[in-house]
């Protein structure tokens, strides 16, 4: 029985609701399977689906939920901080 309930506490660090907007080129982009990691400008990093957007494309990123000190196994690499989010092009004028 306790090695259940530390299983269950051992799990991944929590994730911290929001709903925050940003707008911003991407610096960086990490393809991980299923997922894609993309820097904005700045040091945070954040999560989506899908294809990873081209270095210095523009987006609107509609962040969900934070999480402190992730790790991505595909990526073999630890996050101080990644936002789950979802993004769209940001269209040209």
């Amino acid at each position: 029985m306790w090695m259940l309930v530390l299983a269950l506490c051992a799990g991944p660090p929590a994730v911290t609701p929001t709903d925050e907007r940003r707008v911003g080129a991407v610096a960086e982009a990490l393809p991980a399977g299923p997922y894609c990691y993309v820097r904005l400008e700045g040091p945070d990093w954040l999560a989506t689906l899908g294809a990873c957007p081209a270095v210095a494309a523009r987006v609107q990123a509609r962040i969900f939920g934070w999480r402190q000190d992730h790790a991505s196994a595909r990526l073999g690499r630890r996050f101080e901080r990644v936002g789950f989010a979802t993004l769209t092009m940001e269209s040209n004028p």
